[in-house]
């Protein structure tokens, strides 16, 4: 059987769950599709701008390539889940936990194709890696991997650090230890990969044979360089900005890699308590002459317009509530935060 996982790019969440996905089917053939969220959460494509219910194997029935396609820290909208619904019925999985998609809407999808809903998750308190293993855990049990014990802990150090649970010191010390073996080659988007994706590998090689407390330990060392270099950034290159049309309250704008956005936002949430809002920005690999926003914010219930979340939806994006993202012109972004130095996302995620 051929399984297509399609999973979150440039996101450890994501790498992490395909990874996990993958040795649930030791007997499929896998490949892989890498994806990021369209703008105004749209139809998915892929990097040529097909529909993913169009591409050549997804057809359904007994003479398509794949047979199963799960989805994992990530979803299609809501009528494209349906198609593959019909398609797949019990062979289409998706596990999801970002919470932009919605039931009613999936359901109604369904019904217009005839067809009877999925158990399909679009929102989840636990990030995109435990989900794949809750959902996959009597395969493991089946298949009696020696790494067990290694997927259970590390699909909750990499939970609790997606869903930023600073309490837990040791998942962002985990983090810190791996990210930079996951992150040193990132495949690109909207691409199948008949191979196992380099974050994907790099991942599975971790939950294979991966010494976790040594991980673990040089994370701590490499947070004391992180936070000097976050400092530096603050100090050197960044706009501490009043409420304007775009961010209705007090924020400050920091250029940086999507992969210590949310280290950077939390340090000045912690060091200057009046900005609660943090634009983390940087150009993108897609589109040149646009700006990738992740949006962080610190406070502010669903619904407040200063949360991450209403700015993004604002300017077409998504996300949680204190963690989103969206992307605007470049030009507008100088005309509103001139004098900033932006760089190219070393992670490659537009996201």
């Amino acid at each position: 059987m051929t399984t297509l996982v399609v999973y979150h790019q440039g996101c450890a969440d994501g790498s992490f769950a395909a990874a996990i996905t993958a040795l649930a089917y030791p007997n499929d053939t896998l490949h892989f599709f890498p994806a990021v969220y369209s703008q105004d959460q749209g139809d998915i494509v892929t990097a040529d701008g097909v529909l993913i219910e169009d591409i050549s194997g997804l057809e359904g029935g007994k003479d398509a390539l794949y047979k199963r396609v799960v989805v994992v820290d990530f979803s299609f909208t809501e009528r494209q889940m349906a198609i593959l619904t019909k398609r797949y019925s019990g062979n289409f999985k998706v596990l999801d936990h970002h919470d932009c998609r919605d039931q009613e809407l999936y359901a109604k999808e369904c019904a217009a194709l005839e067809v009877s809903p999925g158990q399909l998750t679009f929102a989840a308190g636990g990030s995109g890696t435990l989900l794949a293993y809750m959902a996959h855990v009597s395969e493991f049990q089946q298949h009696q991997y020696a790494c067990t014990n290694n997927i259970i802990r590390m699909s909750q150090l990499v939970s609790d650090r997606d869903l930023w649970k600073r309490e837990n010191k040791r998942a962002f010390a985990f983090y810190e230890g791996y990210s930079k073996d996951v992150f040193r080659e990132v495949e690109k988007c909207g691409h199948i990969y008949t191979e196992m994706p380099p974050t994907v590998r790099a991942a599975y090689k971790i939950i294979l044979a991966g010494d976790m407390e040594q991980l673990i330990e040089q994370g701590f060392k490499a947070i004391e360089d992180r936070d000097e270099r976050i400092r530096t950034m603050i100090r050197d290159n960044s706009f501490f900005a009043e409420p304007n049309d775009l961010v209705p309250v007090k924020h400050a704008v920091v250029p940086c890699d999507k992969g210590i956005a949310s280290e950077t936002g939390a340090h000045v949430y912690e060091n200057y308590p009046h900005f609660q809002t943090v634009l983390l920005v940087r150009k993108g690999h897609r589109d040149q002459e646009r700006v990738y926003v992740s949006c962080r914010s610190q406070g502010y219930p669903e619904g407040h317009a200063g949360s991450a979340r209403a700015i993004s939806r604002s300017r077409g994006g998504d996300g949680h509530v204190s963690a989103a993202g969206f992307n605007m012109p470049l030009e507008e972004f100088n005309q509103r935060y001139p004098g900033l130095v932006l760089d190219f996302d070393s992670v490659g995620c537009d996201c």
